[in-house]
C-alpha cells in the first residue's frame, strides 16, 4: 500500500487475481489514480498475461514495459510475449544453490528451443552494462 507506484499520482492499472487480499484491494480502490482491474489465473497459478495484455490493448495499451524478478520475467518468456529485452548485468557473480536464476519460469528444455536475441547491442553505463536485443522464439516468424 506504500509501493511509490500507488502513491506518485500517475494512472496506475493493479492487475489482481482471485486470490488477491481483498481488504488490500477496497483501500487501493479509494486511491483516485489507480484501477485494479481483476483477472484469471493462468494453470500456473498465477496471472493469466495473455488476459492482461488483452485488458491494456483494449485500453489502447499497446507498449508496456515489464520489470521484475526471475518468475516474472521468465513467464513473460515462456508465454512467448516479450518483444524487446533490455538486460543490466553488473560484474559482480552472485549465486549458490538457493539463488534465483535471473530468467525463472519453465525455460526451454533444449538449446534449440531457447529464446534467441537478435539485433543485440551492449553499451557500458558505467561499472555495469546494457545489454538490449530483439526476442525470436524458434519455429515463429
Amino acid at each position: 500500500l506504500t509501493a511509490q507506484v500507488l502513491q506518485d499520482g500517475g494512472r496506475t492499472i493493479l492487475a489482481a487475481g482471485p486470490g488477491a487480499p481483498s481488504g488490500k484491494l477496497d483501500v487501493i480502490r479509494q486511491m483516485p489514480s489507480v484501477e485494479v482491474v481483476p483477472l484469471p489465473c493462468a494453470e500456473t497459478g498465477h496471472l493469466d498475461l495473455t488476459a492482461l495484455l488483452a485488458e491494456l490493448n483494449a485500453r489502447d495499451i499497446t507498449s508496456v514495459l515489464v520489470e521484475g524478478g526471475s518468475e516474472v520475467l521468465g513467464a513473460f518468456l515462456d508465454a512467448g510475449l516479450a518483444d524487446r529485452v533490455y538486460a543490466f548485468i553488473a560484474p559482480k557473480l552472485a549465486g549458490g544453490a538457493r539463488a534465483l536464476p535471473a530468467v525463472g519460469g519453465e525455460g526451454a528444455a533444449l538449446m534449440d528451443d531457447c529464446a534467441l536475441l537478435e539485433e543485440t547491442e551492449c553499451k557500458a553505463l558505467g561499472s555495469d552494462w546494457l545489454l538490449t536485443g530483439r526476442v525470436c522464439f524458434p519455429g515463429r516468424q
